[in-house]
């Protein structure tokens, strides 16, 4: 968010400054800069600080509706994930099976969204995070890897997490 802000910033500046010079240009070179040309360049310029100011803007609904649904659907999922992780099986009837199904869908979503950019970068490390904090069960974990067969399904995810946490445990054993 930070980020977007600098953006922004540096968006309305060069704006002003933009429009600084062609006014300026403009009383200094009126034969050169007619009064069509100038209100032209005017329009365009804001017409392109406009545009990209409502996609940032669109960008950060669509990654706040995203934000929500993940979180709705994990908090769906962690009582039973947790549960798993601890003693192997969910806190209700369902086969274990079916709530890490559910979890591996969920986490290959928010990967897809992430490798599309929809979602932020700092985000994506706290959810990954969480991921590998479920990875430590040894359940969870089978579970993944027996889907690696089908990971062009989870969108290249079941690999990328796996390789990773593959090479940061290779980091930790060298420290």
């Amino acid at each position: 968010m930070k980020n977007r802000k600098i953006q922004i910033l540096f968006l309305t500046v060069l704006f002003v400054i933009l429009i600084i010079v062609l006014v300026y240009l403009a009383l200094r070179y009126p034969e050169i800069i007619k009064l069509e040309l100038f209100i032209g360049l005017i329009a365009i310029f804001t017409t392109l600080y406009f545009s990209l100011n409502k996609s940032w803007l669109d960008h950060d609904k669509i990654f706040i509706d995203l934000f929500h649904q993940m979180n709705t659907k994990f908090d769906e999922l962690n009582e039973d994930l947790n549960s798993i992780r601890e003693f192997g099986k969910p806190m209700n009837d369902r086969n274990p099976d079916a709530v890490i199904q559910d979890y591996l869908n969920l986490c290959s979503e928010e990967y897809l969204w992430y490798m599309k950019g929809r979602i932020d970068e700092s985000v994506w490390v706290a959810w990954k995070a969480g991921m590998n904090y479920y990875l430590e069960s040894d359940i969870i974990k089978s579970y993944f890897i027996s889907q690696k067969p089908y990971d062009v399904s989870y969108y290249g995810f079941i690999n990328a997490i796996l390789k990773e946490k593959k090479s940061n445990k290779k980091y930790k054993n060298k420290a």
